[in-house]
């Protein structure tokens, strides 16, 4: 548990509901909440599925949102590589856990840790509160009728 964990998960629990009520089904939601990550991009993506928007609009409104995101993967990959050590693949995977709250959390907190223990840690620290948050998202879909 961290105030990181309990911020994120107040805001997706607040996406369930709009989820639910745009008439996404559970595995839709939970899907997003995975793979996308991000919750501008995911509420982006939503509005444009609930509004009849084709796939290539909606592809462009939710990157146009998730661009933002690059500059912090961009300054936060190159601290949680071990030249030599690091495979790309590992880039790759530890760049969906990037979002904003992740990458506060991570460059308060890598600068003080041995280079090789950086990518274990945002690793951890990212799987961690997105399997929080999708269950709890997950959750909050199925009690906000209630």
């Amino acid at each position: 548990m961290s105030i990181p964990a309990l911020i994120l998960t107040a805001a997706f629990v607040g996406y369930a509901g709009l989820a639910r009520e745009t008439g996404l089904s559970l595995t839709e939601t939970l899907a997003m909440t995975g793979l996308i990550w991000a919750l501008p991009s995911i509420v982006v993506l939503t509005g444009a599925l609930n509004s009849g928007m084709g796939l290539i609009p909606a592809a462009i409104a939710v990157a146009l949102a998730s661009v933002r995101l690059m500059p912090m993967t961009m300054a936060l990959m190159p601290m949680v590589k071990v030249e030599g050590k690091t495979k790309r693949w590992q880039l790759l995977i530890a760049s969906h856990f990037v979002a904003v709250t992740a990458w506060v959390y991570a460059m308060r907190n890598l600068p003080d840790m041995p280079r090789e223990a950086r990518l274990p840690f945002f690793f951890g620290f990212g799987f961690a509160i997105t399997s929080f948050v999708f269950c709890a998202t997950g959750v909050a879909y199925l009690l906000v009728e209630r």
